[in-house]
């Protein structure tokens, strides 16, 4: 079990070396609206309902986390075998 100044793996963490949360902020358009629905939104209120529809089906888990920490893993090491600028 971890406890307080500990990692995930239990690792003795100091507090200046705690790494922060990344937020990702998604930002819907109109053009995104278009690609889903096929044409334009008739009204704000008609594309403000698709927004919060869309919303939902993300807070519900409709993303694959698995393949996007997978394809965020391969490119990390790529950059690390390439001797990219994080290595």
């Amino acid at each position: 079990m971890n406890g307080p100044g500990t990692d995930a793996g239990g690792e003795n963490v100091g507090r200046e070396q705690r790494i922060k949360e990344h937020r990702i902020t998604i930002i819907l358009t109109h053009e995104d609206f278009r690609q889903s629905m096929g044409r334009r939104a008739k009204s704000q209120q008609e594309f403000d309902k698709w927004a919060e529809l869309a919303e939902n089906e993300l807070l519900n888990s409709h993303i694959d986390w698995d393949i996007i920490y997978e394809c965020a893993g391969e490119a990390m090491r790529k950059e690390h075998a390439g001797g990219g600028e994080n290595a």
